[in-house]
């Protein structure tokens, strides 16, 4: 008897101890959903919902018609509870015209999937209790791969949206998400262009030298298949979804012996 009580104190003194959200928020952002994802936060009674778009495993909550396809009765229905969207000028105006009140968007562009977990774990600061261990245990983690993907070398590598079949896709990710961060590593080459997503050409594509083609799609799990003698198809859950799970995608991507 003196054993179970003991147990049930232990349990319920883990539990008051918790990383939890100390108000309701909706997730309308899918780098901050794949955050909370990360510090087990998606099952939070505070956690009022996130969007129909999000790659989450596993989530028992309610979802949403992301972005535009949400309706002011809801935004209205939830007004009390804080709202994180993925900066649109679109959905912005949205926000402004119904009576929600507390809003902000996360911002990606241009950053790489370290710099937009170390922004995301600024922005849920305030929104958390009991996280400062979880949060301070997670930025460790982060220097760390960072420091080791820093390193990455090997042949140049142009990412497709989509999966090379027949023909590639008509679009390269240049500067957006993973491939900013290769990018900085001046011993790695890719599709040279300063904007996020471009039409490819093969004047462009011919300047690079031993040249690997990545399509590049969501998936359940990490897979990576050949599609002819340099190019490859690899899916990935949250491939597409700037900050953590890219950071967990450039992991494997390290290892994989064709670079």
């Amino acid at each position: 008897m003196k054993a179970a009580f003991s147990l049930f104190l232990i349990f319920n003194s883990l539990c008051s101890f918790a990383c939890e959200l100390n108000r309701p928020i909706i997730s309308l952002s899918g780098p901050l959903t794949m955050m909370l994802e990360e510090m087990n936060l998606l099952g939070d009674k505070n956690l009022v919902g996130i969007s129909n778009f999000h790659p989450v495993k596993t989530y028992d909550g309610q979802i949403f018609s992301g972005g535009l396809f949400l309706s002011k009765s809801v935004l209205n229905k939830n007004s009390e509870a804080f709202i994180f969207y993925d900066r649109s000028r679109e959905f912005l105006k949205l926000l402004k015209s119904s009576k929600h009140k507390f809003y902000k968007a996360v911002e990606t562009r241009e950053l790489t999937p370290f710099e937009v977990v170390a922004d995301l774990l600024l922005s849920i600061d305030q929104f958390t209790s009991k996280c400062e261990s979880a949060i301070t245990k997670l930025e460790l983690k982060m220097e760390k791969l960072q420091q080791k993907l820093s390193k990455i070398k090997g042949r140049n590598a142009v990412f497709f949206l989509g999966e090379i079949k027949s023909k590639l896709p008509e679009l390269v990710i240049a500067n957006d998400g993973f491939v900013t961060f290769l990018k900085q590593n001046k011993n790695y080459k890719t599709y040279p262009s300063t904007l996020s997503y471009v039409p490819w050409s093969k004047k462009s594509l011919s300047k690079l030298k031993d040249l690997v083609l990545v399509g590049i799609h969501e998936g359940k799990m990490f897979q990576l298949t050949k599609a002819s003698s340099n190019r490859y198809n690899i899916q990935f859950r949250g491939i597409l979804t700037p900050g953590i799970r890219q950071i967990y995608f450039l992991e494997k991507f390290y290892q994989l012996e064709f670079l």
